[in-house]
Formats: structure tokens, sequence, C-alpha cells
């Protein structure tokens, strides 16, 4: 028992001077910290806009679309309607 509490005591001694050696990161670590964050924010912040001004765009493109059929569809019923109403001229 006493070697016990010996090896204890010469432990508890030598720990102050063992000196805390900072622990390399692991691979992991290194590989996120490593990653360029800012620039694929910024990327992302591009891609998101661009995909935005083409959805706008497309949906304007959609929007004349279908006014220009209603305005079409519209000028064939008052010109079908002109017609019933001016029999044989």
């Amino acid at each position: 028992m006493g070697s016990l509490g010996v090896i204890i005591y010469i432990m508890a001694l030598s720990i102050p001077r063992i000196d805390h050696e900072e622990k390399p990161e692991s691979k992991i670590r290194q590989a996120i910290s490593s990653i360029p964050l800012a620039k694929i924010d910024d990327f992302i912040k591009g891609s998101k806009e661009r995909a935005l001004r083409r959805i706008r765009l497309f949906t304007m493109k959609l929007d004349n679309l279908i006014s220009h059929s209603l305005h079409k569809s519209k000028e064939e019923d008052k010109d079908k309607q002109d017609k019933q109403d001016k029999p044989g001229l």
C-alpha cells in the first residue's frame, strides 16, 4: 500500500512540471477551417440573385404571353360579335 502512495505522490509532483502541449488540430477541423466561407457566401448570394432575376424575367414573359392571348381572344370575340350584328354586307 505504501508503494502505491509513493507512486501517486511522485506522479502528483511531476504533473505541474509537464508542459501542456497543444494538441494538433484534427484533420477534419483543419479541413473545415480551410474552407473559404466568404467566397462560398458570395457565390451563393450571386447565384440567388441571378436565379431571382431569371424567375422575374420568366414571370414577366409569361404575363406578356397571357396578356397577348387574352387580348387576341377578346379581339376575336369582338370580330365575331360584329359579324353577327351586321349580316351580309
